[in-house]
């Protein structure tokens, strides 16, 4: 496990509706655990509560009649593996196809409610460069998350604005 973010690094007390974790190099991403600690109770990960999702909603190779490497729901996004508070199964993005096409997979939780966050752990899955270098970003805003059936109409994604902090993990 790897507490964001390099060694000693703090978060400042930032309220936050919604992290997202970005990676910086055309590759997928996987993730064992997003775990994130609040000021009011530090002992307890309240992100097991939030809707936690893999973008972008594509696996190439399930569309090509292969193995499915993408681990959210194709229609709404929402990937319980981010949050389950286990490190098996994996969570897995699956926008990179085998021509090295895509690669520009994003995890992104949002909040049941504003949380000053005291912390933030990763517990990374290490495949090659998928989680080599990744930036964690905090944002104090997200558009409701929209129903899966405005999704498919519009191939909306829940989206976060008003970035609170940023810093780049895991660097390779």
């Amino acid at each position: 496990a790897a507490d964001c973010c390099e060694t000693g690094e703090m978060i400042p007390a930032t309220r936050a509706r919604a992290l997202i974790l970005r990676q910086n190099l055309r590759e997928s991403i996987s993730m064992g655990e997003i775990e994130v600690y609040n000021t009011a109770n530090p002992n307890v990960n309240f992100n097991l509560g939030s809707n936690c999702y893999m973008l972008p909603r594509i696996s190439w190779s399930q569309e090509a009649g292969g193995t499915k490497w993408y681990t959210g729901n194709l229609d709404t996004g929402i990937d319980p593996y981010l949050n389950d508070g286990q490190m098996s199964p994996k969570a897995d993005g699956g926008s990179l196809d085998p021509n090295g096409v895509g690669g520009e997979d994003y995890m992104m939780c949002i909040f049941a409610q504003d949380e000053i966050i005291d912390r933030v752990r990763i517990r990374p899955v290490h495949y090659g460069l998928r989680n080599a270098d990744l930036s964690l970003q905090l944002y104090s805003e997200v558009e409701a998350d929209p129903s899966p059936e405005e999704e498919k109409k519009a191939a909306q994604r829940p989206k976060a604005s008003s970035l609170v902090w940023e810093t780049r993990i895991l660097k390779g």
